[in-house]
C-alpha cells in the first residue's frame, strides 16, 4: 500500500507505507521540475534521494516517469564496473564504472554465452547464467546525459547483471541448470574468501 504525502500548489507525493511516517515529519513543496522537494540550510532535498538514501552525483530514476511517485518500486539506479580489474573475475577485462538511470537493454542477436557469476545478494556461491552474447544499452549517466553503447563478453553479462536487480530477478532465477550452481569454495577454492562475493 502507499500513502500520499500533501506538497504545495495541491500536488501529492506518493511513498510506501513503511516511509510515510518519516517522511512526514518534512513540510515538502511540489518542485517546478515535477518533483517534491524540501530546503534545509539552503540545500535543496529531494525526496527520491532521501527514499533510497543517494548522495554525491548518484542520480535516482522514477520507472513510470512520475516524479511525484516515490515508492520503492518506483525508483531505481545502476551501477557497475570500476574500470579495473576485479579479483573475483581475473581473466575478465576491467568494465568502465557507470551510472546507468532508465536502463534498456536490447540484444543484438539471439546468440546467448553460459558462465560462472557470482552475486553480493547471494554471497558465497557461484552458478552458469545464460545471458545475451551482445546487447546495446541506453539510458541517461549521473548528469542526465544520454548514454547509448553496445559491449559484448563480460561487459554484456555484467550490465544485463546489474539491471535484473532492477527488475526484481537474481542470476540463480536466470540459471537453466542446477547441477552447476555451489559454493564458492567448493567450486573455485583458489579464490580467496575476501575476494567473493
Amino acid at each position: 500500500m502507499s500513502k500520499q504525502i500533501p506538497l504545495s500548489q495541491g500536488k501529492f507525493a506518493a511513498v510506501d507505507d513503511a516511509d510515510y511516517d518519516w517522511l512526514a515529519k518534512h513540510k515538502w513543496t511540489y518542485d517546478y521540475k515535477g518533483y517534491a522537494m524540501r530546503r534545509s540550510a539552503n540545500v535543496t532535498i529531494y525526496m527520491h534521494r532521501v527514499v533510497l538514501n543517494a548522495s554525491g552525483p548518484v542520480m535516482v530514476d522514477h520507472v513510470n516517469g512520475d516524479g511525484l511517485d516515490n515508492r520503492r518500486e518506483n525508483l531505481r539506479i545502476v551501477i557497475f564496473g570500476s574500470g579495473q580489474f576485479n579479483p573475483r573475475y581475473p581473466k575478465q577485462p576491467p568494465v568502465p564504472r557507470t551510472v546507468l538511470i532508465n536502463p534498456v537493454l536490447t540484444p543484438l542477436g539471439p546468440e546467448e554465452e553460459s558462465d560462472w557469476e557470482g552475486c553480493l545478494s547471494v554471497p558465497g556461491m557461484r552458478g552458469v547464467v545464460p545471458r545475451w552474447s551482445r546487447i546495446r544499452y541506453t539510458g541517461f549517466d549521473q548528469y542526465g546525459d544520454p548514454i547509448d553503447r553496445n559491449a559484448d563478453g563480460f561487459h554484456a553479462r555484467v550490465v544485463q547483471h546489474e539491471c535484473d536487480h532492477l527488475w526484481g530477478k537474481l542470476y540463480p532465477m536466470r540459471m537453466t541448470d542446477m547441477t552447476k550452481f555451489g559454493f564458492t569454495e567448493v567450486l573455485f577454492p583458489d579464490i580467496a574468501a575476501d575476494e567473493d562475493d
